[in-house]
């Protein structure tokens, strides 16, 4: 029997020839996800289907996707699939989240055991010469509960960590299986707002449109948590978690940490009123983190720090990006001026032949 693939996104062409050399048939349409009365008429011929964000797995199409038994999406997003009816019509959803994933998963430790050890705000006493300890005694984390929300690639990770440290694990995970939780010696649970009854700390390492939904009701009840960058979708969102985390005198902790790297802390003192910045984020291409665009995956680190190091408000932003391998642009360039007459100049690939982290400060 020789099976046939959809190829409805812009996918690379040498994906043919892998599915050729296993006997598969190959029809690349990449025009198809962006044309939803075509797909709807050619879905019903083909096996499996490989997308990336432009073709929408909707009811109306799984519902005339009667052969469909493979939706492969290439990026770790699954935004635009309907998992649920998916999962129902015994269709396998498959995506790429491979990466940096025990980079990112000893981040969200890290920044666990800043916000439960009050580091940051110790760190800040310390540097203006105070000796304020009784203030920071903080929580110890063995023994608590941590309620982990996306038990994937990173969470699974994120698991292995905490256990180490004599933490409770809780897990929320529409996928994840008794058999599988067992393997992870946590206790899951089929509901999310069950789980928040039997926790103290929770991390949600999902993908971004799930973040602001989860993170409002965890801050309802009372409890810290972790999220993975970008912190939500839109700037509303955000500022609407800064106002609940405020008023309910809640932690959040976003995975931003290049403010705590030990070359940033060593150079910040030495940072007065810069007048000229110069900063260049280039790395190689990595699927993960694709479903947003280079700005929220890579330039957002030094847009935080520049923030952090211009005392000054933003007058203007100028900008500019090209979409080369994702969905959204993997190479920008933004100009920001501030009101005390800084500019700032940021770079960011993901598309890069080398690696490199480089930051100019020029003060007068």
């Amino acid at each position: 029997m020789t099976y046939k693939v959809l190829i409805s996104d812009n996918l690379s062409k040498d994906i043919i020839y892998k599915f050729n050399e296993a006997d598969i048939d190959v029809v690349y349409s990449p025009e198809m996800g962006k044309n939803s009365s075509l797909i709807l008429n050619e879905i019903h011929n083909f096996d499996a289907i490989a997308i990336r964000s432009d073709t929408k797995i909707n009811s109306a199409l799984l519902n005339k996707a009667t052969k469909l038994k493979v939706i492969g999406r290439a990026g770790i997003g699954i935004d635009n699939i309907d998992l649920k009816l998916a999962s129902n019509k015994g269709i396998i959803v498959m995506n790429t989240p491979f990466g940096n994933a025990t980079t990112t998963a000893e981040h969200t430790m890290a920044m666990i055991f800043s916000s439960a050890r009050k580091i940051p705000a110790a760190n800040e006493s310390t540097h203006n010469g105070k000796w304020e300890k009784n203030n920071f005694i903080g929580t110890e984390l063995s023994g608590k509960k941590l309620g982990v929300v996306g038990v994937g690639n990173i969470g699974s990770i994120v698991v292995s960590l905490a256990q180490s440290i004599g933490m409770e694990i809780i897990a929320y995970d529409p996928f994840l299986s008794n058999e599988r939780a067992k393997e992870f010696g946590c206790k899951a649970y089929t509901s999310f707002d069950e789980m928040l009854n039997d926790i103290e700390v929770l991390d949600i390492v999902t993908p971004r449109a799930f973040h602001f939904n989860y993170a409002k009701k965890a801050i309802d009840k009372g409890i810290h948590l972790f999220i993975e960058k970008p912190v939500c979708s839109n700037t509303e969102e955000s500022t609407e978690l800064l106002r609940l985390s405020e008023s309910n005198n809640i932690k959040i902790q976003v995975g931003h940490v290049e403010r705590f790297n030990s070359a940033y802390i060593t150079v910040e003192e030495n940072i007065s009123k810069p007048m000229f910045i110069e900063s260049h984020r280039l790395a190689k291409f990595n699927p993960r983190g694709t479903d947003v665009s280079v700005v929220l995956d890579l330039m957002i680190h030094d847009i935080d720090i520049i923030l952090n190091s211009v005392k000054s408000p933003v007058k203007t932003i100028s900008s500019n990006g090209i979409s080369v391998i994702s969905d959204s642009p993997d190479i920008a360039n933004a100009r920001i001026e501030f009101e005390d007459g800084c500019i700032a100049n940021l770079t960011s690939s993901r598309i890069s032949l080398k690696k490199m982290r480089k930051r100019l400060y020029i003060s007068t």
